[in-house]
């Protein structure tokens, strides 16, 4: 299912969060954290089984790809601008969605999911509630925010 926050959002919240407590053992957690409140809120996804019917609709072959473009180019832009530090926090933010790739190995391999990865895959996939094609508003003006306080924050 395609139902997580964009990446792009869940990267500028770590990074807010990395400058706005400039301490990156304090930061780092917070920024995980920060995931999990992100994947509460209403976003942009597909209350589907699987991903086969997500992938047929062609908005997330737009929004996906721009998320993906869009973190690209932040990643790049917070080493130059703020170092590794922040960059670190930023992407510690990204962590729990990429337990999708390790189940996606062990299926296409048709091997069991460890035990551990299938709990985090049900929390996960219970605190999402609200996957609706017009979260993509909501996933907009998150974009808008945390941009705003990073611009506050970085000057």
């Amino acid at each position: 299912m395609l139902a997580s926050m964009q990446v792009h959002n869940h990267l500028m919240t770590g990074a807010v969060i990395a400058l706005a407590v400039n301490q990156p053992i304090v930061a780092a957690p917070l920024s995980l954290a920060s995931h999990y409140v992100l994947d509460a809120l209403p976003h942009f996804g597909f209350k589907t089984p699987g991903y086969e019917y997500s992938l047929h609709q062609r908005s997330t072959w737009i929004v996906v790809p721009v998320s993906a473009f869009l973190t690209a180019m932040l990643s790049v832009i917070f080493v130059y601008e703020h170092g590794f530090a922040v960059t670190g926090v930023a992407l510690i933010s990204l962590l729990p969605d990429v337990e999708g790739v390790f189940e996606y190995f062990h299926r296409r391999r048709n091997q069991p999911v460890p035990r551990v990865l299938e709990a985090h895959q049900n929390f996960h996939a219970k605190i999402q509630h609200f996957e609706r094609p017009w979260g993509f508003f909501t996933e907009v003006a998150m974009s808008v925010l945390a941009g705003y306080l990073l611009i506050q924050l970085a000057t």
